[in-house]
């Protein structure tokens, strides 16, 4: 199967899951609801193999790329999605597959695959933040054999937040930058809710002294800080197809409405005026 074949699978079989059903209507019974997404849709992008893409062969993905996962992203964004493709189908997987291998490492990307775990990356502390930053966020040895992490900090901005089973967290250990994984229900992790500018939802994640086994930490130094750079990189070229997608999906619907709407007995697509300022938005 050549590249192309393959990002037009992937494709189409997104066309064709979203297409069966408005998203539209989704979006606003889960914000009825308080907002989220749902595990059942979750199960099945992962039995369609959207959450496979980027994981390795020999953990059972398919051990493919960037383009295949920005064509799905791209169709997300035109019908709306309200599931956290990038956030937890693509961005977790990323760095996973990025650092070195571990028995937790492949575990996770295995779970993630499958769809049996929904996880998202903890990495930025303020507003604005473009690069990973560890300022706010420890982690020390804890215990009399040092076989204890403790963690003291805060992440803002982490998606996906309520429903997640848990983080990639970024903190500083003995001098470096540390990736380790948080479990949602770790004792001493207080996740606060809020909505993002979007409507969609999103957490503060502080730590207050939360204690993991010594085996959660999954690399340090310069293997943790190349993964994140390379993970987020990634995740913001998917991210950057999704947007598209929305865009693309405003300019249609405005076209609709031109075309339907009237005013002096005829349709306001007909006046020049909005025509070029719809031709102007499809160039931008």
């Amino acid at each position: 199967m050549s590249d192309d074949d393959s990002i037009a699978m992937f494709r189409d079989s997104a066309q064709a899951f979203l297409g069966a059903q408005d998203q539209r209507q989704r979006v606003r019974a889960l914000d009825d609801s308080g907002g989220g997404f749902d595990r059942v849709q979750w199960q099945q992008m992962a039995d369609l193999g959207w959450l496979s893409i980027l994981v390795p062969q020999a953990l059972g993905g398919l051990g493919l790329g960037v383009a295949e996962v920005a064509a799905i992203a791209r169709v997300c964004g035109q019908h709306l999605m309200p599931e956290p493709f990038v956030d937890a189908g693509v961005h977790p997987a990323a760095l996973l597959a990025a650092l070195p291998v571990s028995a937790l490492r492949d575990q996770l990307l295995t779970q993630l695959s499958t769809g049996a775990l929904v996880a998202g990356v903890a990495w930025q502390e303020q507003a604005g933040q473009l690069q990973n930053q560890t300022g706010q966020t420890q982690c020390s040895l804890a215990g009399s054999t040092g076989s204890t992490l403790s963690l003291h900090g805060r992440k803002r901005f982490v998606r996906p937040g309520p429903g997640a089973d848990g983080w990639l967290v970024s903190a500083a250990h003995e001098g470096q930058v540390a990736l380790i994984w948080l479990p949602a229900d770790s004792p001493g992790l207080v996740q606060h809710a809020e909505r993002g500018i979007d409507g969609s939802t999103l957490s503060t994640l502080t730590l207050n002294g939360v204690q993991l086994p010594a085996s959660h930490l999954l690399a340090m130094g310069a293997a943790a800080e190349h993964a994140i750079d390379q993970a987020s990189e990634l995740a913001r070229i998917v991210q950057s197809a999704e947007l598209l997608g929305i865009a693309e999906r405003a300019l249609a619907l405005t076209g609709d409405y031109l075309r339907t709407r009237e005013q002096f007995g005829k349709p306001i697509g007909s006046f020049q005026a909005l025509q070029h300022r719809l031709v102007d938005g499809l160039i931008q």
